[in-house]
């Protein structure tokens, strides 16, 4: 395995040098092997260097995906070559660049190589962290904080979109939808509160055609009714569920049948 350690030549270049030693006084030849400057490799014999030879890439290979959003888009992604100083990707230490040169740095996000997903922040700390690719992501806003419960199960399949609701006061407001108050995530419904959308939900109108009966049970004419009309040519009638109610004098007593509109009780059968 190669190490590094300071030598000396004497020219200025390894590519121009004829021998590798040990002093700066060129006195001590180094030991028979062969040295590299990172770009040709030279082989020494008996202090006597070789003909040069041109030094494999020290960079490897990986194909990963890529994404800015989370690591759930990065394992998802398609991949693309990309190249790093490090034969295993670990945390802190290896970089990547897009060029087998290493010279064109590759922008921080998100990388994956199917199995694993790597949070990476170039240059000043490399790979932040490592996530299985296996582990479903998600997260819940909890207290106004995101946070990933490590089972899938989360409100939210991002932190992007987690962090777009998730507030220390969840705000939470109110449709009326068919006489019923609905709670709505964040502050887009009609009513502020539960009470203010209770004040004015009503259900939705329903106009039914009825037929005027007069003290003989005889059909005289009759009405639209409403829901909440009051008196009508001296007859009050209101709607339950869907039988019509006709009381006269403005009594509150249900009926299933028709009252007259006369100031006695007689009756008429619902047709």
């Amino acid at each position: 395995m190669a190490i590094s350690s300071s030598y000396y030549i004497n020219a200025p270049s390894l590519e121009s040098a004829t021998a590798v030693f040990t002093d700066s006084a060129l006195t001590t030849c180094a030991l028979d092997g062969f040295y590299s400057d990172g770009v040709i490799s030279r082989e020494q014999v008996d202090c006597v260097l070789l003909p040069q030879q041109t030094c494999p890439s020290c960079s490897v290979v990986y194909e990963l995906g890529y994404s800015t959003v989370d690591c759930t888009d990065a394992c998802t992604q398609t991949t693309t070559t990309y190249y790093s100083n490090c034969e295993e990707l670990v945390l802190y230490y290896c970089y990547l660049w897009v060029d087998q040169a290493m010279t064109i740095e590759a922008p921080a996000g998100f990388y994956s190589d199917g199995v694993n997903c790597y949070d990476y922040r170039f240059p000043h700390s490399g790979f932040i962290s490592i996530t299985p690719c296996s582990e479903p992501i998600s997260f819940n806003c909890v207290s106004g904080t995101c946070i990933d419960p490590g089972d899938g199960s989360g409100t939210y399949a991002t932190l992007v979109e987690c962090e777009a609701v998730c507030s220390l006061t969840p705000v939470t407001s109110y449709n009326c939808e068919s006489g019923t108050c609905v709670e709505v995530s964040g502050s887009g419904g009609d009513y502020i509160n539960l009470e203010a959308c209770e004040a004015a939900c009503e259900p939705p109108a329903i106009n039914v055609n009825c037929t005027i009966y007069d003290d003989s049970c005889t059909p005289i004419g009759s009405i639209v009714v409403l829901p909440g009309d009051g008196a009508s040519v001296g007859l009050y009638y209101r709607i339950d569920t869907d039988i019509i109610y006709y009381v006269n004098n403005f009594t509150s007593d249900p009926y299933d049948h028709v009252q007259t509109m006369g100031t006695g009780y007689s009756t008429c059968p619902v047709p």
